[in-house]
């Protein structure tokens, strides 16, 4: 008797806790995309002034990048398979190592980031057969994906060898499919972490929130129903509407970049402004699994055994055909249903 009375009070308390972490997770959510938004303008007005320092530095590291012609083409004329080898692997580190710079700066130290990328492509092949960073990147994507960066890339600056070296006449591309070749897109930009400490904080702090709240409310359906199968569509559903968020959101990547938005994101700017409301999506997709429910468990209206037209639970007789709804148990006297079998008060036979 005891554990029945306290159900109902747990039940509120769960009600509360999660109303509670669902106001957390705005107020956590609104502060994150603010300070996200300040912190973009900072940087768009950073990098207006960094472009001179860029245009400084570019013909020395253009130069630079100039050494790993011979290497690459060399390796295209000898190689049996189509690799970045270590040599011109340290090449690139050499490279981008010494034109890596700190700036300082009136809120915190920045640099200036120099990258090479070396994509490898075999005879006849559209495709690269090996693609390497300096410094290395980690982008999450799979094969298949990673290929479409060739089109999709927009660089300063892109060479294109073969086994003779730098390609600098015009050429078709039917041409150029013929024989073993390699792209270098290399660039300098600048980086500055501007409340990157608050804004990591912030992030992890809505991804907890959203977390516990779902556990919330999927345990508050579960007491209210006395239904697992109620909990477990509470947070099916959840996931299912983050993993939809993020498909649209960051164009349907891997499942891998979608599952490491509860964990780490580290892959650039659409998935990190996508993080902002990765909690939110979340929840959204709890409050559609309570929309479920609700009308899973809504009461049915009465309904008048002759006409079919809905009535009151109260009602004795069908206001619109007179067909007798309810009557007297002939043991207790108390009103029962003419579609009952038996009383459900002393259970003599009706």
């Amino acid at each position: 008797m005891t554990n029945r009375l306290q159900i109902p009070k747990l039940v509120e308390l769960l009600g509360r806790l999660a109303l509670a972490g669902l106001g957390l997770l705005l107020l956590c959510t609104v502060s994150l995309v603010i300070l996200r938004n300040y912190t973009e303008n900072i940087l768009v007005q950073r990098a207006a002034l960094d472009l001179p320092l860029l245009k400084n530095r570019w013909p020395q590291f253009k130069k630079s990048v100039a050494h790993l012609h011979e290497p690459i083409s060399k390796l295209l004329a000898n190689s049996d398979n189509l690799t970045v080898d270590e040599n011109i692997q340290q090449l690139m580190h050499e490279t981008t190592s010494a034109h890596t710079y700190t700036l300082a700066g009136s809120y915190d130290q920045g640099k200036i980031i120099a990258h090479i990328e070396v994509v490898l492509f075999e005879k006849d092949k559209v495709r690269p057969v090996a693609w390497f960073w300096s410094p290395y990147v980690d982008t999450g994507l799979t094969n298949t994906e990673l290929y479409t960066r060739v089109s999709l890339q927009q660089l300063e600056q892109t060479e294109l060898l073969n086994t003779n070296g730098l390609v600098l006449e015009v050429f078709s591309p039917e041409t150029i499919a013929n024989e073993r070749r390699a792209r270098i897109f290399f660039y300098l930009h600048t980086e500055w972490h501007y409340y990157e400490t608050w804004i990591k904080i912030l992030v992890r702090v809505s991804q907890l929130l959203s977390l516990i709240t779902v556990l919330l409310i999927a345990t508050w359906a579960y007491f209210s129903t006395n239904k697992l199968t109620s909990s477990l569509l509470v947070i099916l559903i959840s996931i299912v509407g983050l993993i939809i968020y993020s498909s649209f959101m960051l164009k349907a990547l891997s499942l891998r970049t979608i599952l490491t938005m509860l964990i780490t994101l580290q892959f650039g700017a659409s998935a990190n402004r996508a993080s902002d409301f990765a909690g939110l999506s979340l929840l959204v997709g709890a409050a559609y699994a309570l929309l479920l429910l609700g009308l899973l468990h809504l009461p049915s209206k009465s309904a008048c055994s002759s006409c079919k037209r809905n009535v009151k639970e109260d009602y004795r007789f069908c206001p619109f055909c007179n067909f007798a709804l309810k009557r007297n148990c002939s043991r207790c006297a108390k009103a029962v249903d003419t579609r009952w079998n038996y009383c459900p008060s002393c259970s003599e036979e009706i």
